[in-house]
């Protein structure tokens, strides 16, 4: 099935729309187009579509957030073992992450923060 363009998306949203209303107000329907657009007006296309891309943007910088954060702390826990373990054990530990995990990066934060809570390396505290 191939996808949709965000246009055709409104576009479909604005006739499930309409249906929805014929349905749950049929004596409106019934009576007439215009009276059913006084008692509960349709939205334009155009105002679906900006509502669909506000979402996707939305969608879209949530990710951006959790994988700089990811990434953040990747690199936090990652520093704060390697001041305990030699280079050598780092790289070993980064192949084994890189082999056995997915590459997203919430999966190296996890990784790493585990191995440090299981070694018993802390954070100094201030």
């Amino acid at each position: 099935m191939p996808r949709m363009t965000i246009d055709a998306r409104a576009a479909a949203r604005v006739k499930r729309l309409d249906s929805r209303r014929r349905t749950e107000l049929p004596l409106f329907a019934q009576a007439g187009g215009a009276l059913l657009d006084s008692v509960a007006p349709l939205p334009a296309v155009d105002e679906v579509l900006g509502d669909l891309l506000h979402r996707h943007q939305a969608v879209r910088a949530m990710l951006l957030h959790n994988r700089l954060y990811s990434l953040h702390g990747w690199l936090r826990f990652r520093r704060l073992a390697e001041q305990y373990l030699t280079m050598v054990q780092i790289r070993y530990m980064e192949l084994y992450c890189r082999r056995t995990y997915p590459t997203d990066p919430g999966y190296r934060v996890d990784y790493w923060r585990r191995m440090c809570a299981w070694l018993g390396i802390r954070e100094a505290s201030t």
